[in-house]
Formats: structure tokens, C-alpha cells, sequence
């Protein structure tokens, strides 16, 4: 049995599926043919589409370890268009993959790391990049609907960081990530485990801790069942924590798949954890951040909030 896991989301799990008997033994044929599918990924991967962990038991798996070939291998983002396309057209991929995740994934593959990070950067961040700074009534949005909505329910960095309107905030290291990127925690702990500054390697997730799980990914509201709503629950406020013991975060979605979080480390660097891949201080294009609304997000175009977290708090 081949189990197959797109690696396309940051907060959620990835969707897992299995090949069918024929689809096994052709992909199978694949790899014995074409070893160099299983060697290790040569980047971290971004926002968005990144690979395939393939993962082999039984007779697939004696059958690749007699070829001297591993068991659980990762398939990485834009390397093996053609292995990479017949994994997602798959019969039970299709089945367990929305269509519009899919198309992100199949987009991706089709397009070279150059194109397809131009692509995301003129389609999620050029308008934002002239954006004013929204009042604080609330969002701005241009006439046709072009620019992104960017909430202020919390203060956005600005140019200097160190000037927060809640005082101190906790920066942690803009460079080291061993923390978070040794082999048992990279794939159990994911971006809001690095929002939260907290291991707790469960795939943490809004609201669980509190009983207040999010249930819809639609859009930035605070409505019972948002992923705002679960993070409110979890302790992620727009207002100050008396104690300055605070760390800043930030929350966009990708809408109705998935969420991601930013947190703002130190030099004035946002960080971030893309699902079970390692932290870092980088977007998609390989720039450093000065602002999650303004750098290359891949898909998760929607910017919700800006937002303090308690440091030492856990999350679950």
C-alpha cells in the first residue's frame, strides 16, 4: 500500500489518501525507474504547495527496500512535474482534495520556482505594498475591490517596531530556529504552535485548548466558530497585556482551506512555520519580512489581524 500526503497547508493537516492497486504498481515503475524521486528535498518549501510525502507498507515497501530504495520519501515541489501530476490525479486524491486546493497544487507544478513566486507577488502583495496605513475605523479596500481588506483592530508595526502601542514585547531570535526545526518537533508543531511560542507538538489548532475550536475558515470575522474567534478564546487579544510579557503576532487565511500566523522576532524580522516544515524568517520570494501584509504569502491572501499573545501561555 502507497499512503500519499500534499504538503500544501500551513495550520490545517495535510489531506493523506491512498493509490489504488494499479496506480501503486505504475508509480512504483515510476520510482525504480526514475531513483532520484526519493532523494532528500533540496529547500524548506513556502507558503502554499510545497510536495508529496509518500509513504510505502507492506508489499510496496519490500518491494522499493530490495531495490535499495527508502520506504517513506518526500516527492518535492517542481522537481518531478510528471510524477508530482499523477500523484494528484490520482482517483482518491481527487476524492479527498478540493478542486480549488488541487488547482493551486497543479498551477505550482506546471510553473517554475521563478514564475510561480512572481505570480503570487503580483497577484497578493503589489496593491498592498501602496497601501496607506487603514484608519483605525476599521478596513480599506479599493473602489473595484482590487487591494486587500487589512484590518486595524491592533496596531500594524510601521517602520519601528520597537514602538508598539502595548510596550514590550518579547522577541525571540530572528536567525536561530533549532527549537523548532530538530526532527521529532518540525512535524508535530505547526504556525500557531510559532505565533504561540509554544511546543506542545499536537498540530495546535484555535481554540481547542478552550473548548472553542474554529469550524470555518470562510473569513476574518470574530463570529463563534472563525478561526479568530477560537484564537480570541485561546488568549490572542487586540489589547494589551498589563504584564508587557507579550508577544505580536499575525493572522491571514488562505480563505475557506486554511490559516496561517506570523510572529514578530527580533531586528524587526517576522518569523514564521509553515505546517511541518521548518521556521524561518523569510516569504515566499525569499525576502525577510518587515510585514506580513506586504510579503509574498503564496495563496493566504486574506490579512486579518494584527495580535498579542501572552509568552509562556499554552496552546493546544
Amino acid at each position: 500500500m502507497i499512503t500519499v500526503e500534499l504538503d500544501i497547508f500551513s495550520g490545517n493537516p495535510n489531506p493523506v489518501w491512498t493509490l489504488t492497486a494499479q496506480e501503486e504498481k505504475e508509480f512504483i515503475a515510476r520510482v525504480m525507474a526514475e531513483p532520484s524521486l526519493t532523494l532528500p528535498p533540496k529547500s524548506a518549501g513556502g507558503l502554499g504547495y510545497r510536495g508529496f510525502t509518500v509513504s510505502a507498507s507492506k508489499e510496496a515497501r519490500n518491494t522499493l527496500e530490495k531495490s535499495g530504495l527508502p520506504s517513506r520519501f518526500y516527492v518535492e515541489s517542481k522537481e518531478n512535474a510528471d510524477a508530482e501530476a499523477a500523484l494528484l490525479n490520482s482517483i482518491e486524491a481527487g476524492k479527498t482534495v478540493k478542486d480549488d486546493v488541487r488547482q493551486v497544487a497543479f498551477d505550482s507544478i506546471k510553473a517554475t520556482n521563478q514564475i510561480w513566486s512572481e505570480y503570487w507577488r503580483t497577484h497578493t502583495t503589489s496593491d498592498s505594498l501602496a497601501l496607506d496605513i487603514p484608519s483605525p475605523a476599521g478596513f480599506e479596500t479599493s473602489a473595484d475591490g482590487s487591494k486587500p481588506n487589512i484590518p486595524t483592530d491592533a496596531p500594524r508595526p510601521g517602520d519601528d517596531t520597537a514602538n508598539l502601542v502595548c510596550g514590550p514585547v518579547v522577541y525571540t531570535s530572528d536567525t536561530n530556529f533549532s527549537f523548532w526545526n530538530d526532527g521529532f518537533s518540525i512535524r508535530r508543531n505547526n504556525c500557531y504552535n510559532y505565533a504561540a511560542n509554544y511546543k506542545s507538538n499536537t498540530f495546535a489548532q484555535p481554540g481547542r485548548v478552550t473548548g472553542a475550536q474554529w469550524t470555518s475558515l470562510a473569513d476574518c470575522s470574530t463570529v463563534p466558530g472563525s478561526v479568530s474567534y477560537g484564537a480570541n478564546s485561546d488568549g490572542f487579544t487586540t489589547a494589551c497585556y498589563p504584564s508587557g510579557n507579550q508577544l505580536y503576532t499575525c493572522l491571514v487565511l488562505w480563505a475557506n482551506n486554511d490559516f496561517h500566523w506570523y510572529r514578530l522576532a527580533a531586528n524587526s524580522h517576522w518569523c514564521h512555520k509553515p505546517g511541518q516544515t521548518a521556521a524561518r524568517n523569510y516569504d515566499n520570494s525569499g525576502n525577510l519580512i518587515s510585514d506580513p501584509a506586504t510579503c509574498n504569502r503564496g495563496p493566504y491572501t486574506l490579512v486579518c489581524s494584527y495580535r498579542y499573545f501572552p509568552n509562556g501561555w499554552s496552546v493546544s
